[in-house]
């Protein structure tokens, strides 16, 4: 319950995050534009598609084309991939093993 907790509030302050840094942003691109508006048009479907990054599900193409226009956006992805992909997963997998 509360490594659950833990990975919903880490997933909570990251889509807030790209609230921020990525939706309230103007995208030249117009592929990366309608990348944006799917997955980062509110709170809601940003921690919806950030829940790719639990499991590593299909992220390059969530990533890639947003760290292309703004390679900035790789210290939130890659502090996102390290954190939420390997750190909290690996609690969550301890957790079960130990039980």
């Amino acid at each position: 319950l509360s490594s659950g907790l833990m990975l919903i509030m880490t997933l909570y302050v990251f889509s807030c995050v790209g609230a921020e840094f990525i939706a309230k942003e103007p995208w030249e691109d117009e592929a990366v534009a309608a990348l944006v508006q799917t997955h980062f048009n509110s709170l809601p479907h940003i921690m919806l598609s950030l829940v790719q990054f639990v499991n590593a599900d299909s992220i390059a193409g969530l990533y890639f084309p947003l760290i292309a226009q703004r390679p900035a956006l790789a210290v939130y992805f890659g502090s996102l991939i390290l954190l939420v992909t390997l750190a909290l997963m690996n609690l969550v997998t301890a957790l079960v093993v130990e039980d």
